[in-house]
């Protein structure tokens, strides 16, 4: 899966994170990595059930492993998650695509 980087090229993970010139320990990379796997595995598991296609903003969880690392933003992105103000949102992934 790749996202469109400001020049209208596609950019894979890798690229995502050697844009933002990521920094952050290993630790926090690999939790970031992990919630948004545990997010996209349950989409897979439940394709038809919509509570499992969002994820608020205000998640304790969210915030401290993805929102809180500087290219949290964009793996939510590259991964199909859409902003909709308060929420994270899934909506058009598949289950193939999860």
């Amino acid at each position: 899966m790749s996202v469109s980087d400001s020049m209208g090229g596609a950019m894979d993970l890798q690229g995502i994170f050697s844009k933002a010139g990521l920094t952050t320990d290993w630790d926090a990379q690999e939790r970031m990595c992990l919630l948004v796997i545990r997010l996209l595995d349950t989409i897979a598991k439940n394709p038809n059930d919509p509570k499992f296609r969002s994820i608020g903003k205000a998640s304790a969880k969210l915030c401290a492993d993805v929102l809180s690392v500087p290219v949290g933003v964009a793996l939510l992105d590259w991964a199909g998650f859409i902003d909709t103000g308060e929420r994270y949102e899934a909506v058009s992934l598949t289950a193939e695509e999860a």
